[in-house]
């Protein structure tokens, strides 16, 4: 049986955090908002626009395979469970 990975937000929170950056830092950084916007996404209360995950890869310096493998994965467990009943 396969591990169960991280959550998106977990995953994110774990990118900002090596990137150096506090909750307050990303969010003026990532668009005026507030550190509790990004508590949400790091979360899992909220999913981030797609304008605002594109920003987080840069400032994160996550790398476009990276992002795109986690987003591929995370949509094939979701599908997963939806096409098994376990919605």
């Amino acid at each position: 049986m396969m591990a169960r990975q991280e959550s998106f937000g977990t995953y994110l929170k774990e990118k900002r955090v090596s990137a150096g950056l506090t909750q307050f830092e990303a969010a003026k950084t990532l668009g005026n908002f507030s550190p509790q916007y990004i508590s949400n996404i790091e979360r899992d209360c909220s999913f981030p626009p797609d304008k605002v995950l594109r920003k987080m890869v840069k400032l994160y310096k996550i790398s476009v395979d990276e992002i795109l493998m986690r987003l591929v994965d995370m949509d094939s467990q979701r599908w997963k469970k939806i096409l098994s009943g376990m919605r």
